[in-house]
């Protein structure tokens, strides 16, 4: 039987007539995940799914950028957010976006609200910038 989540993703994509240029990964508040990856996306794609985390994402570099994302993730503790922005770094670190970087976000929801809300649009080092102002805000 289909849990939640991916009854949801199906529901969307089965209603999206581009599905196949699309990339969505999610996690529910009790931890299901879904993660879909269509077959039109550019290369190099691909996901990363963990017990407590998902890392998508396509026009990189390497694989190496999934894969860095991942570890720094599960090697770290702490802030959500901060966790999730040291990830960003090093998969930037790791090659990131094969045309560059120019931008970078960090949204975090709990079931009552929005805990972070981090958007960092045309600067030079958008990740480097985002990790620290959301380090300068946890001060």
């Amino acid at each position: 039987m289909a849990s939640g989540s991916t009854l949801v993703l199906n529901k969307m994509l089965a209603e999206d007539s581009e599905r196949e240029l699309r990339q969505v990964a999610f996690i529910d508040f009790v931890g299901r995940k879904a993660v879909f990856t269509g077959s039109n996306m550019p290369w190099f794609r691909g996901k990363v799914v963990g017990k407590d985390y998902t890392v998508v994402g396509n026009l990189l570099k390497n694989s190496m950028v999934l894969k860095s994302m991942a570890a720094q993730f599960e090697n770290s503790s702490g802030d959500l957010a901060l966790r999730m922005a040291k990830a960003l770094r090093a998969g930037s670190e790791s090659g990131g976006d094969k045309r560059g970087e120019k931008s970078a976000a960090l949204i975090v929801v709990s079931n009552k609200q929005v805990e972070v809300n981090l958007r960092i649009d045309f600067r030079e080092n958008p990740v480097r910038e985002l990790l620290r102002q959301l380090e300068a805000g946890l001060s």
